[in-house]
């Protein structure tokens, strides 16, 4: 049992890439550094990989992060139009205690950092643009919303591709292939899973993604295989299977002939018998087959 501190930091960091990495600090992780050393010089040479990128964007606030993208990439309104993805239903949502937030601040501390650095570089960026980008927000929240009416039902579905966790999906208005929207509402709601595994095929030069489909593939042919085998026998059991059934419809047939033997045998004697009571001798030559071949019976 972890009681301290100290045990539960000696027991994780010996799993450097363990769930730890996702609970403390977890943006430092990415970056490369040690999500356990907080010190002075950590916490610069961290600050100093952020200074690298030319845009830390927010989550919290997508719709401008995304109009800041497309002035650093030169893109238009069309090209960032998005609909919310990864959402939890609003009755999963909980309300953090009110003491949440000082705690996450001294747990992941440097995280803290970074955000509350990359948050006034992001503000101060919106407030330089000036006027124009007010303008295009409003257009991007328009244009946001006639492509739900284009492309979305009325309900929200669950995403399959994420069922450890309950997750909202979309489903298509129309989900005819043919129909001339089809390809963009169908990237639209394309899951997060699913859009990252076709990123990964378009991009890399193993085809690692590719490869897995193969095995898969031949995992699921040798299944087949197999369950064929047991549904179709190979031809020596078939072959025995043949002489089984042979062997065990002959069997049958002398058991069904010797009873019909035996039940004309039967017939036969009471015959014999009764014609001893009325004083007549017959000579009957009966064959071991239980036949009687014509004229051997006669009366004396």
């Amino acid at each position: 049992m972890l009681t301290s501190a100290k045990q539960i930091r000696t027991a994780w960091t010996r799993f450097p890439f363990g769930p730890m990495n996702l609970v403390k600090n977890p943006n430092v992780f990415d970056f490369g550094h040690v999500i356990w050393n907080e010190t002075r010089p950590a916490r610069e040479a961290v600050m100093d990989t952020v200074s690298n990128f030319n845009l830390v964007m927010v989550m919290d606030y997508m719709a401008e992060s995304l109009l800041l993208l497309k002035d650093e990439l030169c893109w238009s309104l069309e090209d960032i139009a998005y609909f919310t993805m990864n959402k939890r239903p609003d009755k999963f949502r909980q309300v953090p205690p009110p003491d949440a937030r000082d705690k996450v601040r001294s747990w992941s501390s440097l995280d803290y950092q970074i955000f509350e650095a990359a948050n006034k570089t992001f503000w101060k960026r919106i407030k330089d643009a000036g006027p124009r980008f007010q303008e295009d927000l409003a257009k991007l929240k328009l244009l946001n919303a006639q492509l739900q009416k284009e492309c979305l039902a009325d309900k929200m579905v669950r995403d399959k591709s994420q069922p450890w966790f309950h997750i909202e999906g979309y489903a298509l208005r129309n989900p005819d292939p043919t129909a001339s929207n089809f390809p963009r509402c169908s990237a639209m709601v394309r899951s997060e899973i699913e859009f990252t595994n076709r990123l990964k095929r378009n991009q890399t030069r193993t085809g690692w993604t590719q490869k897995k489909q193969q095995k898969k593939m031949e995992l699921n042919k040798k299944m087949e295989l197999k369950k064929k085998k047991k549904q179709k026998p190979n031809k020596k059991q078939q072959k025995q299977n043949k002489k089984q059934q042979k062997t065990k419809r002959a069997i049958q047939n002398a058991k069904k002939n010797a009873k019909q033997n035996a039940k004309k045998n039967a017939k036969q004697k009471a015959k014999i018998n009764a014609g001893k009571k009325q004083g007549k001798k017959k000579v009957i030559k009966i064959k071991p087959n239980g036949k009687n071949p014509k004229g051997a019976r006669r009366n004396i």
